[in-house]
């Protein structure tokens, strides 16, 4: 993944995180529009014959980017907290 940098017209750096489009949707609560890609996601799992990905905590991304090759086991990472009763 590489180096986290910083934005290059804000020069904020944000917070990279591992998460599944469901937990994103929960996080962000970006209404309709989250509802219909995550439609979208859903049919083409069902189309590519991919299995629904198990809900690991968020796991926030290394400045360095450089993930563990253990992909069973999960960063260190921070509290992130979801609503209750979202997908997923």
């Amino acid at each position: 993944m590489g180096l986290s940098r910083p934005d290059p017209d804000s020069g904020q750096s944000y917070v990279r995180a591992l998460a599944t489009p469901e937990q994103v949707a929960d996080l962000f609560d970006w209404g309709d529009a989250a509802h219909d890609q995550l439609t979208a996601v859903h049919e083409e799992r069902v189309w590519l014959g991919l299995p629904r990905p198990p809900r690991w905590p968020i796991t926030e991304i290394p400045h360095d980017g450089i993930l563990p090759t253990d992909a069973t086991r999960p960063l260190p990472s921070r509290e992130y907290g979801t609503r209750s009763g979202g997908s997923g």
